[in-house]
Formats: C-alpha cells, sequence, structure tokens
C-alpha cells in the first residue's frame, strides 16, 4: 500500500512539472501572435500593370491573403494602406523593391 501511494505522489510531481513547463513554452509561443515565425516566401507575383480592369479593393483583398496589413506602422512587416482610388504598398525590409533612403 504505501509503494502505490509513493507512486501515485511521484507520479503526480513528474506530472505537474512537466506540466509546468511545456505549458509557459506554449504560452511564450503563442505570445507573438499566430504570424510572427511566417516566411513570407510566395510562390509567384502578381503583376498590375496599367490597363488592367481592377480596383484597390480588390488588390487589397489579394494582400491581405498574403499576409499585408493595412497600416503604415513600424511594426507590420509588410503593409499597404487603401485611399479613395488608389493603393500604397510597403514592401518589407527584406523585399527587393525595398526603398532606400542611402
Amino acid at each position: 500500500m504505501r509503494s502505490l501511494v509513493l507512486l501515485a505522489t511521484a507520479s503526480l510531481v513528474l506530472f505537474t512539472y512537466y506540466y509546468a513547463k511545456y505549458s509557459r513554452l506554449i504560452e511564450a509561443k503563442l505570445s507573438g501572435g499566430p504570424f510572427a515565425n511566417t516566411s513570407m516566401l510566395f510562390a509567384t507575383s502578381r503583376t498590375v500593370v496599367v490597363g488592367d480592369v481592377t480596383t484597390p479593393q480588390e488588390i487589397a483583398v489579394q494582400l491581405r491573403r498574403a499576409g499585408y496589413t493595412e497600416s503604415r506602422a513600424r511594426t507590420a512587416r509588410v503593409s499597404y494602406t487603401l485611399q479613395a482610388g488608389e493603393i500604397d504598398v510597403y514592401p518589407g525590409p527584406d523585399s527587393y523593391f525595398r526603398v532606400t533612403t542611402e
């Protein structure tokens, strides 16, 4: 009987230790948000040229699907701003099309 109580106590202590350890690990991973580690690599780009029949709203939908946010905040990796009749796209710092101020 004593060995059964000892085994149950040891199991409970072991379970509690690993539960606390992994719950802290999972909480730390989830605190960054769902897209904290997205690769931002895409198979192909969509080219928009003068004469294409599309609206800024349609382009904004495609940008949102690609991971862009509607913001010009410095915290956003890639973003765009939508205004009446126009859309401004701000690629990320690792983009081939990034704007340099050198």
